[in-house]
């Protein structure tokens, strides 16, 4: 479900179809969901004062990544500049109400890109589920996005996990072990 909501790769998600509606006037209706992650990212954006920025979109297509073609060199400074004045994420209007919310993004070309949230959110809600139904010894892996309960087998004391390394298939270039609810999210370019 939250993938359906949150994909930017998936061209009939919510998320699609607010940053379709980008410019358009009509705010997209979203799901209470959707709504905290969007809000969550907007908090984090505020706190960073803006180094962390959901509305990275364009910018990320503007250097070949998020299913732009890729480049083979730097892009130019007049278009990084247009897709860095798509970024003012203080435009994002989110209002929400008790039953109900809705996204309007003020300007054509504005593109949310919730991934940096939405995996840790997705990883946070399966990690509560499972706890509060009673399972106490288990390892969530949302393309690592990691959370531990318990541990792997008795006496380990957690869950020994590592990040391979992204230039020699077979080799790590750490591993650490994860202790009851501690969770960890990992990038590589593999």
């Amino acid at each position: 479900d939250l993938d359906r909501e949150l994909s930017a790769w998936t061209s009939n998600s919510t998320l699609s179809a607010v940053n379709r509606a980008a410019g358009t006037g009509q705010p997209v209706p979203v799901s209470p969901a959707f709504a905290a992650v969007l809000r969550a990212a907007l908090d984090i954006c505020e706190e960073s004062d803006g180094a962390f920025n959901p509305l990275i979109g364009p910018v990320m297509r503007a250097w070949g990544f998020n299913g732009a073609a890729p480049r083979p060199s730097r892009p130019g400074e007049a278009e990084l500049k247009a897709a860095t004045a798509l970024a003012d994420w203080r435009a994002v209007a989110l209002v929400t109400h008790p039953d109900s919310a809705m996204v309007l993004l003020p300007t054509a070309g504005m593109r949310l890109d919730l991934e940096a949230v939405a995996k840790g959110y997705a990883v946070d809600l399966a990690w509560a589920r499972l706890t509060s139904a009673g399972h106490t010894n288990l390892l969530i892996d949302l393309g690592g996005n990691l959370r531990a309960s318990g541990e792997a087998a008795p006496g380990r004391g957690g869950w020994r996990t590592g990040v391979r390394n992204p230039f020699a298939e077979n080799e790590l270039i750490g591993m650490f072990l994860m202790r009851d609810g501690e969770a960890v999210a990992t990038s590589g370019n593999y």
